[in-house]
């Protein structure tokens, strides 16, 4: 739960009333020629468009919280119980780290080897 999250540097997003859209950019793979490869065009990014809470979500990723403290936003803003928000955070969470779109880095240590808390 001490982990933090951050943003993946390659992710570029926009805004557009109050609502968030990840703009993934997308590699083209010229190596791998179809017999449509030259009729359909490639697409060059995704996207993908969170909702409220997502864009809650997202905004305080931005600013390098823990795990932790993302659930405890999460419950104060929704008016959730703990273990609700728990759950529904680790699954998105999972869901974004899994996509590629954040990295869950463990708590950084001091140099005694302890978890800054």
């Amino acid at each position: 739960m001490k982990s933090i999250v951050k943003r993946s540097e390659n992710i570029e997003w926009t805004e557009e009333d109050g609502i968030i859209t990840l703009i993934i950019k997308l590699k083209s793979n010229n190596s791998s020629k179809s017999l449509f490869s030259g009729l359909v065009p490639t697409p060059k990014e995704r996207k993908i468009k969170l909702d409220e809470i997502g864009t809650f979500v997202w905004k305080q990723i931005g600013q390098g919280t823990t795990v932790e403290n993302l659930i405890e936003k999460l419950a104060d803003k929704y008016d959730l119980h703990w273990k609700e928000a728990e759950t529904s955070m680790l699954t998105f969470l999972g869901m974004l780290a899994s996509k590629g779109l954040i990295k869950i880095l463990p708590p950084q240590s001091n140099a005694k080897g302890t978890t800054n808390e």
